[in-house]
C-alpha cells in the first residue's frame, strides 16, 4: 500500500509506532550500557513523549470523527452516491491541478488546455454535488468548489493545548464511583539515640491518613442545524465541529489540573515581590520553589519542573547578565555559566532546562490573578510524577443526537469525559505569586 492509499489514521498510527520505537531504542540503549540518561537523550526522550501524546490525542480525535460522521449521516437519513475517482486529489499524481485549471475557465492563462479544464471542473463539480448536498455550481462557469482534500485543510480555532496534564503521571481513572481514596502516612515511627543504658528507647505509633480524589466531568455542546451540517460541502462543517469541540475539551482538562494545583493546601508558596524584577530576582524566586520541595518534601531525587507562560520564558531569554551576555543560552552556543538553555523556539511543552536543575514547561492556560492591583501570572514548580492527571481508559465521548426538547431541524454535538486529580504529597508543589511575576509588556 503507497502511502496516498492509507487512512489519515492509518498514518498517524503509523507515525505513532515509530516514535515509540525510537524512545524504547534510547531507553533500551541507556539500559544496556548500565548508565542514566544524557541531557541530550533525556530533552529527545521529552520530545519523543510530547509527541506520542499528541499522536494519541490525533489518532482519538480521528476515531471520534469517523464516529460522528456516521452518526451524522445517520440522523440526516443521507445516502451517498457512487462516482467517478475525484479530478483533483491531493497527491497530484496525475498532475492536474485544481487551481491551475480554475486560472485556464477564468482567462488567466491560456492555450489548447482550457477546454479540458472546463472539463474537469464539470466533472468535478458533478461528483461534489452527487456526494453530499454542496452549494451548487451557478450555470456553466459559475463558482467551483474546492476539493475535498483541500477543505480538509481548514485553519482550525487557536488555542492552547494541555501541556501541563500531559506532563503529570497519567492514570486510568477507574469505571465506578464518584471518589476514591489512597492511603498515607501522616506521622511515622520515632527513633532516638539512647543517653543512659536501661532507659526507655523512643516510640511513637503511626498515624495513617488518606488523600481522597474527586471525579469530575469536563464537558461541552455545541447545537447546529441539519441544514448547515447537510449542505456543508464534502460534510466539511462536520470535521470543523467535532475536531474543535475535541481541542477544547484536551484544553479544558489543562485547565482543571492547573485549578487543582493551585488549589493544594499542603503547597509550598513562594512570595516575589519587585516592582521592576530582575532576571536574577526571577531566578531566584524559582530557586526558593525548588529549594522549599527539597526542605520539606524530604526526597533523594526532586526532578522537578517549572511551569510558566511563554511570556514569562520569552521575557527571560531577553534579558543579559552584567557582561551583555544572555542569562539563558541555546544549547548551540559554547558554556558561559549560563543560568539556564532552551534548544529551540516553542510555544507550548518543554522549552529548555534552569542551572538549577528544573526543567521548563511552557503553558499558555496558567491564569491570570490581579495582586496588589498589578495582573499577575503564577508560576508552579513541582515533582510532576507526583501529580496523578487521571481520565478514563476511553478517553472522551463525542455524540450526535437531535437536540432534546426542540421542534426545529437541530443536531447537538456533545463532548464529555471523566477526569480527576491526585496529589500524593502537597509538598511536592511551589506556588510562586506576587508582584515580581506582574505579566511583561510586549511578550
Amino acid at each position: 500500500m503507497s502511502d496516498t492509499d492509507k487512512t489519515l489514521l492509518e498514518t498517524l498510527i503509523e507515525r505513532r509506532a515509530a516514535v515509540a520505537a525510537e524512545a524504547q531504542e534510547i531507553l533500551d540503549t541507556v539500559e544496556a550500557e548500565t548508565r542514566s540518561l544524557t541531557e541530550d537523550e533525556e530533552t529527545r526522550s521529552a520530545s519523543l513523549t510530547a509527541q506520542m501524546k499528541d499522536l494519541t490525542d490525533r489518532i482519538n480525535l480521528q476515531e471520534a470523527v469517523e464516529r460522528s460522521r456516521h452518526i451524522a449521516e445517520a440522523a440526516a437519513a443521507k445516502v451517498t452516491i457512487t462516482h467517478e475517482p475525484h479530478e483533483y486529489r491531493a497527491d497530484n499524481s496525475h498532475e492536474v491541478s485544481f487551481f491551475r485549471d480554475l486560472a485556464a475557465h477564468n482567462g488567466l492563462v491560456g492555450g489548447s488546455n482550457v477546454d479540458q479544464a472546463n472539463e474537469r471542473l464539470a466533472r468535478h463539480a458533478k461528483n461534489i454535488l452527487e456526494t453530499r448536498a454542496g452549494s451548487a455550481t451557478a450555470g456553466a462557469g459559475g463558482d467551483f468548489t474546492a476539493p475535498v482534500w483541500l477543505e480538509a485543510q481548514f485553519a482550525e480555532a487557536l488555542r492552547w493545548a494541555s501541556p501541563t496534564w500531559d506532563a503529570c503521571k497519567q492514570v486510568e481513572l477507574q469505571t465506578d464511583g464518584n471518589t476514591f481514596t489512597v492511603p498515607r502516612v501522616a506521622t511515622g515511627t520515632q527513633i532516638g539515640v539512647q543517653g543512659t543504658e536501661n532507659t526507655d528507647i523512643d516510640n511513637r505509633d503511626i498515624v495513617e491518613d488518606t488523600v481522597t480524589g474527586v471525579v469530575d466531568t469536563v464537558a461541552g455542546f455545541y447545537d447546529v442545524s441539519l441544514k448547515a451540517v447537510e449542505r456543508s460541502t464534502n460534510g466539511i462543517f462536520d470535521l470543523v465541529i467535532t475536531q474543535d469541540l475535541l481541542a477544547e475539551y484536551v484544553r479544558a482538562k489543562d485547565e482543571y489540573i492547573l485549578s487543582f494545583i493551585q488549589g493544594l493546601a499542603e503547597a509550598n508558596n513562594v512570595t516575589f515581590t519587585s516592582s521592576s524584577p530582575t532576571a536574577q530576582e526571577f531566578l531566584t524566586a524559582v530557586a526558593q520553589s525548588v529549594s522549599q520541595i527539597a526542605t520539606n518534601r524530604k526526597i533523594g531525587n526532586i526532578p522537578t519542573t517549572t511551569i510558566m507562560t511563554p511570556a514569562q520564558w520569552y521575557n527571560l531569554l531577553s534579558e543579559a547578565d552584567t557582561t551583555g551576555r544572555p542569562v539563558v543560552a541555546s544549547t548551540g552556543l559554547a558554556n558561559y555559566n549560563a543560568q539556564g538553555v532552551t534548544p529551540t523556539g516553542i510555544a507550548q511543552g518543554v522549552a529548555g532546562k534552569l542551572a538549577i536543575g528544573s526543567d521548563v514547561i511552557l503553558d499558555g492556560n496558567l491564569p491570570s490573578a490581579t495582586v496588589s492591583e498589578v495582573s499577575t501570572t503564577p508560576i508552579i514548580t513541582a515533582i510532576m510524577s507526583e501529580i496523578w492527571a487521571m481520565e478514563t481508559a476511553a478517553g472522551p465521548t463525542l455524540e450526535v443526537f437531535r437536540a432534546p426538547g426542540s421542534a426545529t431541524n437541530t443536531l447537538r454535538y456533545r463532548c464529555y469525559g471523566y477526569v480527576s486529580a491526585l496529589c500524593r504529597r502537597g509538598e511536592s508543589v511551589s506556588i510562586i505569586s506576587g508582584t515580581g511575576l506582574a505579566n511583561p509588556a510586549g511578550f
